[in-house]
Order: structure tokens, then sequence, then C-alpha cells
């Protein structure tokens, strides 16, 4: 298995916090965006900055009646890279799922097994309760939120640093999002469908280190249909580092049952 570094390095984590100051200007500083189309643009040229992310720290999960709390470990890189480990907070390895964007891998170290197929929403869907595919996973965890495709746009707000209010709508789907106007970055992101909210994302803390808003400290997903809430916070985070492409592989001992989640079902026996 292709571990990495110990999980937390809390005294560096605590070295990097230092003392609140004065918050850095950002990519957003001194700019006024009129359309919809300007502010998108701007978000994405920025955003594209942040090539490659190495972030651990903790994740709270509630759906129905069951939660699960565990340290998380998470590299993602450009175009659709991702690996994302979780260990228990007894420091017992629960899980490593792999991606790049057109298939993923998770090795259940608990279970014993492995299972992987097409990086598609329904079949991600069965191993985490997010109705993202690969690539969209991958690009919410370096802080770009699931861009809807919109035949209508509007923009408001912005003026003397406020927010910036977007939304975007198709015949199925409105999604609204509120934009720092400073740095240029998501911090609330709703998605409706026949008029109910499909899911609700917030960042929180985002943090500007060499001019770029790096990631966010916080991460908040709530799904009301499926009854999910999940936490995500962060206590290191290192931009842009150096990842090999062997991080994003999995390498189970051998033998271990596989399950691919892409068979189809077998034909009914016939009378």
């Amino acid at each position: 298995m292709n571990r990495l570094s110990p999980w937390l390095c809390l005294a560096l984590a605590a070295g990097l916090a230092g003392c609140p100051g004065r918050r850095p200007d950002g990519p957003g500083h001194g700019q006024t965006f009129e359309s919809p189309e300007a502010l998108l643009q701007a978000m994405r040229a920025d955003l594209s900055r942040l090539e490659s992310l190495r972030a651990a720290g903790s994740v709270d999960m509630r759906q129905g009646g069951q939660r699960i709390k565990a340290h998380v470990l998470y590299l993602a890189a450009r175009p659709a890279w991702l690996r994302f480990e979780t260990e228990s907070f007894f420091e017992a390895p629960l899980s490593i799922l792999v991606s790049d964007g057109e298939r993923f891998t998770v090795w259940d170290l608990e279970q014993g097994r492995v299972i992987g197929g097409r990086a598609t929403p329904a079949n991600l869907g069965r191993m985490l309760p997010v109705p993202l595919d690969g690539a969209q996973l991958g690009a919410l965890l370096l802080g770009e939120p699931p861009w809807i495709a919109y035949a209508e746009a509007a923009l408001s707000g912005g003026a003397a640093g406020r927010p910036y209010l977007l939304s975007l709508q198709n015949a199925r789907e409105r999604q609204t999002i509120v934009v720092d106007a400073e740095l240029l970055r998501p911090v609330r992101i709703e998605l409706l469908a026949g008029g109910r909210r499909r899911y609700l994302i917030e960042y929180e803390d985002w943090k500007v280190r060499d001019g770029l808003a790096v990631a966010p400290e916080k991460l908040r997903l709530e799904m009301p249909a499926e009854e999910m809430h999940l936490k995500l916070k962060l206590q290191e985070i290192e931009a842009n580092p150096a990842l090999e492409q062997a991080l994003f592989k999995l390498s189970p001992p051998e033998g271990t049952p596989f399950e691919s989640l892409d068979l189809e079902p077998a034909p009914a026996a016939q009378p």
C-alpha cells in the first residue's frame, strides 16, 4: 500500500496559524464585475492557479441515525486526480479511495475488499453520499463548486466589497452561488431541482498564502433528501505540492476480493 507521511502535524499546523492580522488583498481587490460571465471567467482563472493540494483534518458525517467521525487525508491534482484516506480516531485505517476522474477504486480496509468502477455519480454514490462524478469531486476539494450547465445567468451585489450573488439556471435546475468579492471564491452554493434543495455546500475560512486563496479550512455539505450532513475541517494544508501519480494508485494484498460496480446484472433464468 502506498502510504503517506503521518496524518497530522499539529505543531506545524499551529505554527502556520500564527497570529491574526489584516486580511491580505485577494484577486478581486479593486475589481468590479458587471456580468455573470465576467465573474465566472475571473473565478475559474484564479481557481486554476491551485493545481494540486495536500490536506489533512477530520470529517464528521451524519446520515439518518448514523454518525461517522474520522481523520481524513486527501490529495487532489488537476485535471481530476484524487486520493481520499480515512482513519479512525484510534488510528485504525478505514478506507482509501483513488480516482483519475474517469474510474475510481476504493479499498475498504475494515471489510478487506476492493470496490471499483466508472467514476459516475451513481457508482460513487454507493461509496460516498455525494451526487458528483469523479472530476467534480476532485474539483470540490480544490475549492471549485460543481457548476451546472445554464441557459440563464444573473448577477447582483459586489458593491463596496459586499459578496456577489450569482444565479445560474436551466430548465431543470437553479444554482445560486455566494462569492467572496475580495477572494473571488465561493462561500455558499445551493442547488434546487424541481423547487427542492438537492444540496447545500458552504466553504469557510479561506486562507490566502503567497497571494493565493489556497483552500477553505472548513467545508459543509447538506443533502436533505438523503438526510445527510457532512463537515470537513482541515488543520494542515499544502498548496501546489509535487504529487507523483503512484500516489493515485492502490496496491492491496494479492487475493483481496474485488467487486466491480460496472457489472451488468445476470440475465433471468429461462423457464
